[in-house]
C-alpha cells in the first residue's frame, strides 16, 4: 500500500529530476560551444565557472544538495592527481561541483569520438592515447606541462562506474602511475549517497545530500614504479573505510548527518 502511495510522488520527482540533469547537460553543451566559439584555447577556465554556477543553481532547485567537507585540505594542495570513486550518473555533476577550479579529467583518446560529450571532453580534458609507445610519451608530457600550470587532473580509479553491491570496484594502476611518473600528490576524494540518490539499474531517484569528502593527500615524490601497487591499496583502504563510514548504504547512518560525528 505504501509503494503505491509513493509511486506517483516518486515518478514526478523523478521526471522532475531528470529533465533538470538533460537540461543541465544542454546548458553545458551550449556554453561550451559558445565560450570555445569566442575564447578558443583560453575557454577552459570561463567554461569550468560556467559549470560551477549552474551546479549551484541546479543543486538548489533539484531537491538533491551537495555539501563538501575537507577544502581545506583540497585548498593546500598543491597540483596533484585527484582520485574519486565512480558509481552513478549524478557523478557528472557532482564531479564539478566538487573539484578544484580548473582541474582536468583524464579521458581515454576513444572518448572524443563521442557525439557532444566528445566534444566536451576535448575542450575539458587531457586524453591519454594508449596505441604506440610515442603516443603514450605525448599523453604523458601533456599531463606533465598541465600539472606544471598549476591545474589538477582528475581520474576515476575503477575506471568505469561500479556496478557492484561492494563500496569500490578494483582499482586500475593508471591514476597511481601517473602520480608516481609525475612525482605528483595523490588527493583522494570521496562522494558518498549518491548510490541512494540515483540507484543504477533503478528507475526512480531520490531527493537527499550527496556528501563530497576530501581525504589527506599522499606525497609520492621519492616513490618508484615498484611502490605502485601498494599506493594503490593505501588508496583503495582509505576510500573504502570512507564510504563504508559515512555513506548511508553501508553506514547505517541517516541521510543528512554531519560526517564528523
Amino acid at each position: 500500500m505504501k509503494d503505491l502511495i509513493l509511486f506517483p510522488i516518486r515518478l514526478i520527482y523523478t521526471l522532475y529530476f531528470v529533465i533538470l540533469y538533460f537540461l543541465g547537460l544542454t546548458l553545458s553543451f551550449s556554453g561550451t560551444l559558445l565560450l570555445t566559439m569566442m575564447m578558443g584555447k583560453k575557454a577552459h577556465m570561463p567554461i569550468y565557472r560556467f559549470y560551477k554556477a549552474w551546479m549551484a543553481v541546479f543543486f538548489t532547485i533539484s531537491g538533491v544538495r551537495m555539501k563538501v567537507y575537507g577544502k581545506e585540505i583540497r585548498d593546500a594542495c598543491p597540483p596533484c592527481i585527484v582520485v574519486s570513486n565512480h558509481s552513478t550518473n549524478i557523478d557528472l555533476i557532482t564531479a564539478p561541483r566538487m573539484l578544484p577550479l580548473g582541474a582536468k579529467p583524464l579521458a581515454k583518446a576513444e572518448i572524443l569520438k563521442m557525439p557532444i560529450l566528445g566534444y566536451q571532453f576535448r575542450v575539458m580534458s587531457v586524453t591519454v592515447d594508449r596505441k604506440s609507445k610515442e603516443s603514450r610519451e605525448r599523453s604523458m608530457k601533456k599531463l606533465r606541462d598541465t600539472l606544471e600550470t598549476g591545474i589538477h587532473i582528475f581520474i576515476y580509479p575503477e575506471g568505469t562506474r561500479n556496478r557492484t553491491s561492494a563500496p569500490l570496484k578494483e582499482f586500475y594502476d593508471g591514476a597511481f602511475r601517473i602520480a608516481i611518473e609525475t612525482q605528483k600528490p595523490i588527493l583522494p576524494a570521496v562522494t558518498v549517497n549518491s548510490r541512494y540518490i540515483w540507484p543504477m539499474g533503478r528507475w526512480y531517484v531520490n531527493p537527499g545530500m550527496v556528501k563530497g569528502i576530501y581525504l589527506p593527500a599522499i606525497d609520492t615524490r621519492g616513490m618508484t614504479e615498484a611502490d605502485v601497487p601498494a599506493l594503490k591499496q593505501r588508496v583503495y583502504d582509505l576510500m573504502d573505510a570512507c564510504i563504508r563510514e559515512h555513506d548511508v548504504l553501508f553506514s547505517g547512518r541517516r541521510l543528512g548527518e554531519n560526517p564528523d560525528k
